[in-house]
């Protein structure tokens, strides 16, 4: 993990027994599949395979294998981790998550069913959610500064928007003026505001890379994870501050706001104000000299 440095970021995923029985008692699953991931922890490694054309091919390896639950598979080395247990650190930033690395974690048991068409009915039905409720990533009242690539009118809608921005090199997001049909493409140098005309008209953003709510829940309702604590120290840079919550008694409550906010991914707490700074963005400039910090905020990632 130290390679990671503060860019890294994890989750924990804990697996559940949460297939539901079909009324011809059958069960239905969907296999926890993620792409550019690494998985660590859990009951440890089991075994190595070399020479692995794909993940499929590895899963099978995986399913073959007594207490295997989990694999990482690696393309360009063609390395297939086998991996046991049901409680497993996930790493996206890591060299090999970044090069392609595919992990899968197995709650399916082979023979339980279809799985090809248990996966496409999933995915009807998250289709079908998506027309039906807006998106979660969606920054209402928003707008992007700085980082302009290229403005598009006689755009109809912030989807079609987004469609643009997928197409279009280092764009990472997206601001769109319902009023105008304008949809402006934006990289990574682009910063949120909440309080200029255009936001406060209805304007709205999204960024392409949505921070995504993954993790498990414990049974008093936090988020179970391992995150990137640091004493003594103010973030500046990412993405920009999102917002600011007053009267907040800790960085827990802190964290917590974070948690309910679109695309905050950070903190930073200044206990003497009650002050709550909500981050964006993954890549942030730490400062441990400013009068801040050395008056005790606190940041976590």
């Amino acid at each position: 993990t130290g390679s990671s440095g503060i860019n890294a970021e994890y989750g924990r995923y804990d697996k559940k027994k949460d297939e539901e029985e079909n009324d011809d008692g059958d069960k239905e699953c969907v296999d926890v599949v993620m792409k550019n991931t690494v998985l660590h922890g859990g009951a440890g490694e089991i075994e190595q395979k070399r020479n692995v054309d794909s993940l499929a091919t590895c899963v099978k390896k995986c399913r073959k294998t007594n207490h295997c639950s989990a694999v990482t598979f690696i393309p360009n080395k063609e390395l297939c981790l086998l991996k046991a247990g049901d409680s497993f650190v996930v790493n996206t930033k890591c060299k090999e998550a970044r090069d392609g690395a595919e992990s899968q974690i197995l709650k399916c048991k082979e023979g339980s069913g279809d799985e090809k068409e248990d996966k496409n009915e999933e995915k009807k039905k998250k289709k079908d959610k998506k027309k039906e409720t807006p998106s979660k990533c969606l920054l209402k009242n928003t707008m992007l500064h700085g980082g302009d690539i290229v403005n598009i009118s006689k755009v109809k809608s912030i989807k079609k928007c987004l469609k643009f921005c997928k197409k279009t090199e280092n764009c990472v997001g997206v601001s769109y003026v319902p009023s105008e049909k304008l949809c402006l493409l934006k990289n990574q140098d682009a910063t949120i505001d909440t309080n200029c005309e255009a936001a406060k008209s209805g304007s709205q953003s999204q960024f392409l890379k949505c921070k995504k709510k993954d993790e498990e829940e414990n049974d008093d309702g936090d988020k179970e994870c391992v995150d990137v604590v640091m004493k003594n120290t103010v973030l500046h840079g990412g993405a920009g501050e999102i917002e600011q919550k007053r009267n907040v008694d800790s960085l827990a409550t802190c964290v917590k706001k974070c948690r309910k906010t679109n695309h905050c991914s950070a903190v930073t707490f200044i206990p003497n104000k009650e002050l709550c700074l909500l981050k964006a963005g993954d890549s942030f400039v730490i400062n441990t000299n400013c009068k801040t910090a050395r008056d005790g905020a606190e940041s976590q990632i």
